[in-house]
């Protein structure tokens, strides 16, 4: 999306994909309403509004936030050249709507975040202007170089390529595939090197099972019931290999390794699980040296991460972490690159 969105979302925008929106108390404020019809509550109530824009689905989000751009640009927080009250209020909870999409639903604010950025950086810039004490407000300037950050590392993720008759997968899992993706590359330096080599869309499983049966791999009869599987990435470490594949209808990620005696486990919930845990882990590795006292630290916070469980981190996350804590001198590092997976040419 390249430009802003002019189309007034309308009821079919306005049903969450985690849950249902319609007859909340927000979805009633802002149903049928220009952007321009709104902008008085976003200049009065910018807290507020904030929070109204948090919890909406992506198609309202990506239309009433610039609101708050058209407030910003047209100096509606300041009368006679003095910020109002909501001044600092107002910038300080826009950046931070966006560092907060950008890290839990970045799927919802990748397609116009580009549109965002110049305004976010003038405000941050202008701290002083605003009327924000850094004692209640902290830097602005700080808080956008963290929403660079974020953005910069959203550029490793690259968006899914859907198959002509894609696999039933829930509305919000189409969507981040669509708008997020997955990354290249995923590369974990641990007790057992592990690469994850994406390919950049959605392949059956059968297919992949025959594609790797003709390389002289003897996998014998895949089982019927995995063609709820499709593949999204090759799994290689020291000892083996595997893949990774969404399945139909949950969309949920699972690892499939047949040199395990249960050989499909659940890698994320969701792809936006992955997204979040990555890079929550890679900005673990950016900041620690990876030693023992590290990995523990690591291992603590995954499971204090809110929307997982330990059935979920269990399986793949922390029998990495804990297998790597075994050893005698454990190093763990987690990286997300660019790179060209050798199959996908096939």
């Amino acid at each position: 999306m390249n430009q802003i969105p002019d189309k007034v979302p309308d009821e079919d925008d306005w049903v969450s994909l985690s849950n249902v929106f319609i007859d909340t108390y927000y979805e009633q404020k802002f149903f049928g309403k220009t952007r321009s019809e709104m902008l008085a509550y976003f200049i009065d109530n910018p807290l507020s509004a904030s929070e109204a824009l948090s919890y909406m689905p992506a198609a309202p989000f990506q239309y009433y936030v610039f609101a708050f751009k058209d407030a910003f640009e047209t100096d509606a927080y300041f009368k006679n050249g003095e910020p109002n009250l909501e001044a600092p209020s107002a910038v300080s909870t826009f950046l931070r709507l966006l560092r907060s999409k950008l890290t839990e639903t970045p799927q919802d604010i990748l397609p116009v975040l580009e549109l965002l950025m110049p305004i976010a950086e003038y405000v941050s810039a202008n701290q002083e202007k605003f009327d924000a004490d850094l004692d209640i407000f902290d830097s602005f300037p700080e808080i956008f170089k963290e929403i660079t950050v974020l953005f910069e590392w959203t550029k490793r993720w690259h968006p899914v390529i859907l198959p002509q008759s894609p696999p039933a997968l829930p509305r919000d899992c189409e969507l981040v595939l669509l708008n997020l993706g997955f990354p290249q590359v995923v590369e974990i330096r641990c007790y057992n090197d592990i690469t994850l080599e994406f390919s950049g869309k959605l392949t059956k499983l059968s297919d992949i099972w025959q594609r790797d049966t003709d390389t002289g791999l003897k996998l014998g009869t895949m089982p019927k019931d995995w063609n709820r599987f499709w593949h999204v990435a090759d799994q290689k470490y020291l000892q083996g290999g595997g893949w990774i594949c969404i399945e139909e209808k949950t969309g949920k990620l699972f690892v499939i390794d047949l040199d395990l005696s249960e050989p499909v486990f659940l890698l994320c919930s969701s792809v936006q699980n992955l997204y979040r845990l990555l890079l929550h882990a890679n900005l673990w590795t950016e900041n620690t040296d990876g030693n023992s006292n590290a990995i523990k630290k690591l291992r603590r916070e995954l499971l204090s991460l809110t929307n997982f469980s330990s059935k979920e981190l269990g399986p793949f996350w922390i029998n990495i972490i804990d297998a790597t804590l075994d050893q005698e001198s454990p190093h763990l590092a987690f990286t997300v690159r660019e790179g060209k997976n050798e199959r996908l040419s096939t």
